[in-house]
């Protein structure tokens, strides 16, 4: 099978430098660890080398973003044409979805191979595999089901390789209540989880061993509805997540990081970000990338500005995104390769990364700001960048491309 190569894409459109107006995610509530169980250990990191946008800046004074010239690859539509869910796992990457709107296998495509490969043939038709996450040692994934718009629960499984036979590793104990968010790579498989019923529920952080993978254990326990954490990720044995105080008379949220080293669960967690409502962390050999920033108070998964805490260093970088004051913050669910960190954008017409090895940021792609074509979903790990693209013709694409190394 021949996949679609398209040159490298770096003419760009002009961009109109007016505010974009795209609105922010408001989840429903969910479970999260209360204030009495909030870990106390102080940062460890040094310095802030910004702590928030900059006054509006002249279009000659805000930052240089160079173009980064690709070979961009096309998943065929046989296998992408609908998507439900993405990730790059370095080596290969992986989606949900299918040819249909209906559909919602997994998939995966190694570079260099033959095609796209089905990973898992969904039975269901009524099941929809909103979360993925992978490493060499297989896959884990949500499965959650519904019925004429109607919640009716998830499932969440363990896959050790293409065509194998899954394995429940969770699952809901009430309808109404989310589906976990989940991480792996080669040593641990971990996911946060509501249980119990919609008005008595606890939100769990579960680690299980990627050679027992049944056999979980919860890390933090956390009943009602006045903290909950969110968003695990893995470096080697840490384990990297979110976790948020809610304050329900004043209707806000104050996010923080938290990580604790699996060789040694039991010890209290380093605090990260704190003061700058930092989220959604994204942990590298070198680096670890999270959102922070916000109006104080406002919910946990707005968007904000992407930041970099350098391990060498203890030095915590505040980057607004180049462009116009209020496209400066807009960036959700960073992830963080061997050079590079992508984000989610709130202006999809803009396709940004940013290069850890020139302190710079770089354009794959920029859109006319009034148009449809734009960029959702990028992911990168290694040195493999995914990503769906949406052109003018209203078709939406799955595709790839090396970055540099």
């Amino acid at each position: 099978m021949q996949l679609i190569v398209k040159p490298a894409a770096s003419t760009l459109a002009v961009v109109l430098l007016v505010s974009a107006g795209c609105g922010v995610t408001t989840p429903s509530p969910s479970p999260e660890p209360s204030r009495t169980q909030s870990v106390t250990a102080s940062p460890t990191t040094v310095e802030t080398t910004s702590a928030a946008p900059p006054p509006a800046p002249s279009s000659s004074a805000r930052p240089e973003v160079v173009d980064l010239p690709l070979e961009i690859h096309q998943i065929p539509a046989a296998f992408a044409g609908h998507v439900s869910a993405l990730i790059s796992l370095g080596h290969e990457m992986v989606w949900s979805g299918g040819e249909l709107a209906a559909d919602n296998n997994l998939y995966r495509y190694v570079p260099g191979g033959d095609g796209p490969e089905v990973l898992f043939q969904n039975p269901r038709r009524d099941s929809y595999l909103t979360s993925i996450a992978g490493s060499v040692a297989g896959y884990v994934f949500t499965d959650d089901r519904w019925v004429n718009g109607e919640p009716r629960g998830w499932a969440l499984w363990y896959l050790a390789a293409a065509g194998a036979e899954p394995v429940l590793l969770d699952q809901s104990t009430d309808d109404r209540l989310p589906s976990p968010t989940l991480a792996m790579n080669d040593r641990y498989i971990c996911w946060e989880v509501v249980h119990g019923t919609w008005d008595d529920r606890t939100n769990e952080l579960r680690v299980a061993p990627v050679d027992d993978p049944t056999a979980a254990f919860t890390l933090l326990s956390i009943p009602g509805n006045d903290s909950y954490v969110e968003f695990p990720s893995l470096w080697a044995d840490e384990l990297w997540y979110g976790i948020v105080d809610n304050d329900w008379d004043a209707g806000a949220e104050y996010p923080r990081i938290e990580m604790i080293d699996l060789r040694n669960p039991t010890a209290t967690p380093e605090v990260f970000g704190q003061d700058q409502r930092a989220f959604m962390p994204a942990p590298s050999r070198d680096v670890v990338v999270w959102k922070s920033g916000g109006i104080d108070g406002s919910n946990a998964l707005n968007s904000g500005m992407l930041t970099i805490y350098r391990r060498d260093s203890g030095i915590i970088q505040v980057l607004p995104i180049p462009g116009p004051t209020g496209a400066a913050n807009r960036i959700t669910y960073p992830s963080v390769g061997d050079r590079f960190v992508a984000w989610w954008d709130d202006i999809r017409q803009r396709f940004y990364v940013y290069d850890l090895a020139e302190q710079q940021f770089r354009r794959v792609a920029e859109y006319d700001w009034a148009t449809d074509e734009l960029v959702t979903r990028p992911s990168v790990s290694g040195d493999l960048l995914a990503y769906l693209h949406s052109g003018l013709a209203g078709g939406r694409t799955l595709e790839w491309a090396w970055l540099p190394d």
